[in-house]
């Protein structure tokens, strides 16, 4: 079973040259709009006309365009990360993934033998400060 979660990106967690890993700039993406830019672009979502939340939360339990099986999704300065939306916060963002993404992966991982369409999908929040270790493994 996967080990899918949206968690702090610290040193005990390993991030291999395997995974696709995208950063998502949290200065960068004070919106909902900001971030969906970002993140329709970083992951190449098939379908850019509608970049809305639910478009959004649809591509990411879809993802069959990725051939990687790891996807990690780094989010820096977390603090400022949706700090200026008025209906989509790190709340949202969080509930989203507890609720819809992540459970999604989890299931089809359960149900799939062949495991030719499972993704391992971990989220991480952190600092600027923690990403300059990181800066070789990260796709921008």
């Amino acid at each position: 079973m996967n080990t899918n979660q949206v968690k702090a990106l610290t040193n005990e967690n390993i991030i291999s040259k395997e995974d696709m890993t995208v950063l998502i700039d949290g200065k960068r993406a004070k919106n909902s709009e900001l971030f969906l830019e970002q993140i329709f672009a970083l992951l190449d979502f098939p379908e850019k006309k509608y970049k809305n939340w639910d478009a959004y939360v649809d591509w990411m339990r879809d993802l069959s365009w990725i051939e990687n099986k790891k996807i990690n999704i780094i989010i820096s300065d977390w603090y400022d990360f949706l700090c200026e939306d008025k209906t989509i916060n790190k709340t949202i963002f969080i509930d989203d993934y507890n609720t819809d993404i992540l459970p999604y992966w989890e299931k089809i991982s359960v149900h799939d033998d062949s495991d030719r369409y499972t993704k391992d999908l971990d989220v991480y929040y952190t600092d600027k400060s923690f990403i300059r270790i990181l800066n070789h493994f990260i796709r921008i």
